[in-house]
């Protein structure tokens, strides 16, 4: 084994002692050995710092990293600060790997000389099986090159405004690719801290995209996702639109810098996004019905929302998604409502 590692994975902890174990036997069943993993005790207050050295103590490829409590995008930083391997990725330490991840993501980057690998995610719960066997896959996968290559997951974003060159199926969370590790260098590119700037992870792949010279996309579930379906059913955030104004604001700044003519758009398309969650959550929230009026309501009262009318193509959106926006910025609790349950019945 080189004394530089082909991988190095990070994987911030906090207040997960129920589901460490599973995180870090996935890494230690990979089918690839030449990895380092970087666990990053964020000043968890339970048995976990305790864990991850017992765990370090066993097995020389891994490193614990203790610190204060920061936060998941300064405790990836911290990983990032101490990692040597030639790619990076990034594992949160409630969810876990499929045991061939590392092998297969490796060789395709090394094949095809490519600067990130993307895969896909699977959801699941506390009552799921632990499945950490091979995934079966093909090679099929799709390449992005320069800047189109990022289109895909700009369009996840924020739909509609790009051009579209071509297509991939993906998602924008930073945990579910393969980094090249000296371009994150090379260019300082490092996390914000999700207490100040929600989606924080969509900043990182945005920069990490822009600077790729070839991203390849896989269709390949390999990491799981750990799932909680109550929490739709939990009081929702007052402030969680104003919060998505917020970004949407940093956002049109970050897009305009990378000179993109449509940075306010591709702003406004995030925004409107966070709308139709908001809604979600506070209509399949526990709340009483009066609240759950008052967080429609709320969203309405930011300028951002007029905004959005004036000067967002509407006539762009999907069908559903126009009647929706209709729906909540005329005001019309009750049918928003029942539409939005509606729709959730119908996609059962």
């Amino acid at each position: 084994m080189n004394d530089i590692p082909a991988i190095s994975v990070i994987v911030p902890v906090y207040k997960v002692e129920c589901y460490i174990h599973i995180c870090i036997e996935s890494v230690l069943r990979q089918t690839f050995s030449d990895w380092e993993m970087i666990l990053v005790d964020d000043g968890s207050p339970d048995t976990c710092p305790a864990i991850c050295d017992r765990y370090a103590q066993a097995d020389s490829r891994i490193r614990v990293v203790h610190k204060q409590n920061a936060g998941l995008g300064y405790a990836r930083n911290s990983g990032l600060d101490a990692a040597s391997g030639k790619y990076v990725c990034f594992l949160d330490s409630d969810d876990y790997l499929a045991s061939n991840t590392f092998e297969y993501c490796y060789r395709i980057a090394e094949r095809e000389a490519a600067d990130q690998v993307r895969y896909m995610f699977s959801r699941i719960t506390d009552r799921d099986a632990v499945n950490m066997q091979p995934l079966s896959v093909d090679d099929g996968y799709v390449i992005g090159i320069g800047r189109d290559g990022i289109e895909p997951v700009l369009d996840i974003i924020s739909p509609l405004i790009s051009k579209r060159h071509f297509f991939a199926t993906t998602t924008a969370s930073s945990c579910t690719a393969l980094y090249r590790r000296d371009l994150i260098e090379r260019h300082g590119i490092r996390f914000h801290s999700e207490r100040e700037l929600m989606s924080e992870d969509y900043i990182f792949s945005i920069d990490f995209g822009m600077v790729c010279r070839k991203i390849v996309y896989t269709p390949y579930e390999f990491y799981y996702y750990r799932h909680n379906p109550s929490s739709l059913s939990s009081i929702p955030r007052l402030d969680r639109f104003d919060r998505a104004v917020h970004f949407a604001a940093f956002l049109a700044g970050k897009m305009k810098n990378y000179g993109y003519e449509d940075s306010e758009i591709y702003a406004m398309g995030y925004a409107i996004g966070e709308m139709r969650s908001a809604n979600l959550r506070a209509f399949f929230s526990k709340i009483p019905y009066r609240q759950k009026k008052a967080v429609f309501m709320r969203t309405l009262q930011n300028g951002y929302v007029s905004e959005i009318q004036r000067c967002y193509p509407l006539e762009r959106l999907p069908f559903m998604q126009r009647v929706a926006f209709y729906l909540h910025t005329n005001r019309h609790f009750w049918l928003s409502y029942f539409v939005t349950k509606l729709r959730m019945i119908w996609k059962k």
